[in-house]
């Protein structure tokens, strides 16, 4: 049995020193900043937790707003299934004008004795999972009876079809940044909210275009044309199997939930 020497207090002392301590103290640096992270990312909720009675009154302020074009004595209690999350669900979204206002209009409905039967608690779900572009995105298509839209493909030589750009391109996109200044939005942030919204069921792509060809002139100015125009011409440059880019007009409109949705979320008395 082999014999371990003991080593002298001052040796562990400098191998504490040395080695376990400065470890030690980078952990503990680490845990330091990991906990100083996650208090910076939650007081932003602690600060709603106190403005809780704040955002109450903005809730107030804005059903007042709603209300006001309405009878009084249509004004009644609304369905607390409908109510309670609502009222939750508004209180955190206050910094939102777009998903606010949904939650608003929504409220201010079901305390109307004309149109509460026609609130579902559903479409309470349905802001919930909207994000404020999705917001913006669905009132501009639920102005409109059908919004121009088309899918871009490269159709090879002797390959067949090739899909390159399988999102559709979408007019609107030029005209949210004119009708309502939102420049901000990017079309690939528009195709993303097309899909969730597609996902919900509001909206649905038709696989018909417009009977005005001239109402897609704007695909050929299109961000996601000129990626599928360089594709086009890397497939060219490597063996010249492209033929050509292929448009498939098709056409955006919303669905029976989403004229629903609108007149309840969106539309005024």
């Amino acid at each position: 049995m082999l014999n371990t020497p003991e080593l002298p207090d001052k040796t562990i002392d400098k191998i504490y020193d040395d080695v376990i301590h400065p470890a030690a103290s980078e952990i503990g640096k680490t845990v330091e900043l990991l906990a100083r992270s996650i208090n910076a990312a939650l007081s932003s909720l602690e600060i709603w937790v106190l403005k809780r009675e704040y955002n109450k009154e903005q809730v107030r302020v804005e059903l007042e707003k709603n209300l006001s074009p309405v009878p009084p004595d249509k004004i009644v209690s609304p369905e607390p299934y409908v109510a309670v999350p609502a009222l939750q669900a508004i209180s955190y979204s206050m910094s939102n004008k777009e998903l606010c206002d949904l939650y608003a209009k929504l409220l201010a409905k079901s305390m109307v004795s004309d149109t509460k039967d026609k609130v579902h608690p559903a479409f309470i779900e349905i802001i919930k999972q909207l994000s404020p572009n999705d917001a913006l995105v669905f009132k501009v298509c639920s102005t409109r009876d059908a919004v121009p839209a088309a899918n871009l493909s490269i159709v090879m030589k002797q390959k067949g079809l090739r899909i390159v750009g399988s999102a559709p391109v979408q007019k609107f996109v030029l005209d949210l940044v004119v009708d309502i200044a939102i420049s901000s939005i990017s079309e690939e942030q528009i195709r993303v909210s097309l899909d969730n919204l597609m996902r919900i069921g509001l909206v649905k792509l038709n696989d018909f275009g417009l009977e005005d060809g001239s109402s897609y002139s704007f695909v050929e100015s299109s961000e996601i044309y000129s990626e599928v125009s360089k594709e086009f011409e890397r497939l060219n440059s490597e063996d010249h199997a492209a033929d050509y880019i292929r448009t498939d007009r098709k056409c955006i409109s919303i669905t029976p939930l989403g004229k629903q949705f609108r007149s309840i979320c969106i539309d005024g008395f």
